[in-house]
């Protein structure tokens, strides 16, 4: 499978449509904004980079390990379930998202969009207000239950036929969009910061680079599935997040005007912005404090200039780089990055919502 390499996904073009919404209030709208990365590769960071804003949701008062999304296998849902259900509502009636039914496998793109809706609702609605925030953002899904169904992987997302469920209806929401933000993290930047990868490295050095080629053509595969529906996709990496911030949030300012300019600077509040059960990793430290205090160079073996077009690149040669892969592995490793790496540049512009390979000035 991973030797086939990319001939599709490098001759594909990304879908060049228009902001994923627009700025202001649109009543009756809402924006369902997917977070996508490797597991164990930064998406902590990029949730809580979207912390403290009033016009954000997340799914975190659901009482689930990480904020995330249910999984999808019924042993682990049950097992969160039983986890969730052990600490106290965040807020009264609100369900543990785990615990709530999940339809049928092997539906089509409409049915699984129409069942995360009505999973979400509850903290969506209830999210501290008597209207439904204009975003929500959810780790994974519904993309990778989309991606999990052959049924759904053939079929084009028909969002605007699908009915909103009844709670998101009585907050007056007539139509949800759907986009998504994909964050790529650099080879270097997973072996430098990651103590999961490197207990596994210790393990098996081959081992754990073959599993982290396979996720790395899963993250490109998705990339891939939202650009050929036209699903409004934003690409970042974790170097953008940490070490060029202000870029970051331009970034997302442009994709999703709706959503607000970010705040990096915010320490996550526990009982706020995440909860016990949750058992999230921010160290009561902010996405922006993370990155001050951590050199690319000593932590990740990164380089990077002073200029602000300047891109961290991993410093080590392939052979040094993608230690454990063959030949051809690191061949495939190369390109997979290099397919990232150049989704990443693409940037959005603040007027006129057109793709470009240019940078966008923060505002």
């Amino acid at each position: 499978v991973l030797r086939g390499g990319l001939r599709r996904a490098t001759t594909s073009r990304p879908h060049l449509g228009l902001p994923a919404c627009e700025a202001g209030e649109h009543r009756g709208e809402r924006l369902l904004l997917t977070l996508d990365t490797l597991a164990l590769h930064g998406s902590t960071a990029l949730l809580a980079s979207f912390f403290g804003n009033p016009r954000v949701a997340t799914l975190c008062e659901g009482r689930t390990w990480e904020c995330e999304s249910q999984p999808t296998k019924e042993a682990a849902r049950a097992q969160r379930c039983s986890a969730g259900s052990s600490f106290p509502a965040p807020r009264p009636g609100l369900p543990v998202l785990a615990c709530l039914p999940r339809a049928a496998p092997h539906l089509d793109a409409a049915q699984i969009w129409a069942d995360a809706l009505r999973r979400f609702a509850p903290f969506w609605r209830e999210h501290g207000r008597a209207s439904a925030p204009p975003v929500l953002v959810a780790k994974w899904e519904p993309l990778h239950s989309m991606m999990a169904s052959a049924k759904a992987s053939a079929t084009v997302l028909p969002p605007d036929r699908v009915p909103v469920p009844p709670l998101l209806a009585g907050a007056g929401v007539q139509h949800v969009r759907w986009a998504a933000v994909a964050m790529h993290q650099p080879w270097c930047m997973t072996v430098g910061l990651s103590s999961y990868a490197g207990r596994a490295r210790q393990r098996s050095l081959k081992a754990w680079a073959a599993m982290e080629l396979l996720n790395r053509r899963r993250i490109v595969d998705r990339v891939r599935f939202l650009e050929a529906r036209g699903v409004p996709l934003l690409v970042t990496s974790h170097a953008e997040l940490l070490w060029r911030p202000d870029r970051f949030v331009a970034k997302v300012l442009a994709f999703a005007p709706c959503a607000g300019r970010l705040n990096l600077s915010h320490i996550p509040r526990l009982g706020a912005d995440h909860f016990q059960a949750n058992a999230l990793k921010v160290a009561n430290e902010s996405v922006r404090g993370f990155g001050e205090r951590r050199d690319p160079r000593a932590c990740c073996n990164m380089t990077a200039t002073q200029h602000p077009s300047a891109r961290a690149r991993c410093a080590a040669p392939a052979e040094i780089l993608y230690a454990g892969l063959d030949e051809a592995g690191r061949a495939l490793a190369q390109e997979l990055d290099g397919f990232m790496e150049s989704r990443v540049r693409l940037r959005w512009e603040l007027a006129g919502g057109a793709r470009r390979t240019e940078g966008v000035t923060a505002r």
